[in-house]
């Protein structure tokens, strides 16, 4: 039996970023996809939760200056 594979809007909408940033994570070689008979990029649920994970555990960065800021 083959294990469920997420569509790059779910394995998005888990993580908690855009498809755009999956792409880039893709691109970087972070994550890998699968692709299917529509050549539409599929993923692990294992790979959602890494990504996830991710995101949860990375420090956030200086607040950039804006015309608000003091």
């Amino acid at each position: 039996m083959e294990a469920k594979t997420l569509t790059i809007s779910q394995v998005a909408k888990i993580a908690g970023c855009c498809r755009e940033t999956i792409y880039n994570y893709e691109r970087e070689g972070y994550i890998e996809s699968v692709r299917d008979c529509n050549n539409y990029r599929r993923y692990s649920m294992a790979q959602a939760l890494t990504l996830k994970k991710m995101f949860e555990t990375r420090k956030p960065g200086p607040k950039p200056k804006g015309i608000n800021s003091k």
